[in-house]
């Protein structure tokens, strides 16, 4: 049965505007400065094809393929599975992850297109301990970047 209007009911508080209603301050930089440019991001598929089709270094559970580009930087693309990481949650903690290491050595790095792709299943492991893992190895990963 659907629920009916009541005239008891106390009234909704008054807002000046709704945007005010939902209103949080600021923690900080915005998230659209945190955010990986556009330009930073590899999205054409022909790129990732050509990067699985060259050399690759693996660390622990993770691989890189470099590629040259046209000087347009570095740019990051990131393959993870759902066979080898079944949770979505879990598959974006670990791109999470990889960006934050790419955005810190994003100076550092050579005008080349990085692909990261999770090669060994974490499946059932919990997020502690594969956390740690993936961090240490992006970063060394990130470290040997040399074309």
């Amino acid at each position: 049965m659907a629920a009916r209007f009541c005239a008891r009911a106390a009234p909704k508080a008054a807002f000046a505007s709704p945007s005010e209603h939902n209103a949080v301050p600021p923690l900080g930089p915005s998230a659209s400065s945190r955010r990986l440019p556009k330009s930073s991001r590899l999205n054409d598929s022909k790129v990732f094809v050509r990067l699985l089709s060259g050399r690759r270094r693996t660390g622990d559970c993770l691989e890189i393929a470099l590629g040259r580009n046209a000087g347009e930087g570095a740019r990051l693309g990131i393959i993870v599975g759902k066979k080898n990481l079944p949770r979505a949650v879990d598959r974006n903690s670990l791109k999470r992850i990889v960006r934050e290491a790419f955005r810190e050595r994003r100076g550092e790095l050579p005008a080349c297109d990085i692909m990261i792709r999770l090669r060994q299943s974490l499946k059932g492991q919990e997020r502690a301990v594969w956390r740690p893992r993936v961090a240490e190895a992006v970063k060394l990963l990130f470290a040997g970047a040399k074309l």
